[in-house]
């Protein structure tokens, strides 16, 4: 919540949405004799993906070009031996971890637990 106070941005307002998404499922685990790890799972994703997904309102235009050119570097020995949806996705991927890694942003999944 100390970001909101300094920036008013998207980036800002999906960290308290997270916060208190992540307040309300610890609630709902503490309740539970025996909870499903599915239906955590999937709430985690998703407040992963709200939040890769408001990372890109947070940085500057420039530094957001600099990540992609480094992403296209990283991945220009592989580009010609892939399908254009792998290189996407991969490419997605990528810019979205170099972007959690600016940020600060864990995996929100219990597969990086």
């Amino acid at each position: 919540l100390a970001r909101k106070q300094i920036s008013d941005d998207d980036f800002s307002d999906a960290l308290a949405r997270a916060e208190s998404m992540l307040v309300d499922l610890e609630r709902e685990l503490s309740e539970t004799a025996r909870p499903d790890a599915q239906k955590l799972e999937q709430s985690l994703s998703g407040l992963e993906r709200m939040l890769s997904d408001s990372l890109t309102s947070a940085i500057a235009v420039e530094q957001l070009d600099r990540f992609k050119e480094e992403v296209k570097e990283q991945l220009r020995p592989y580009r010609k031996q892939m399908e254009k949806a792998a290189y996407e996705q991969t490419f997605d991927n990528l810019l979205a971890k170099r972007l959690r890694e600016q940020f600060g942003v864990p995996r929100l999944s219990l597969f990086y637990l």
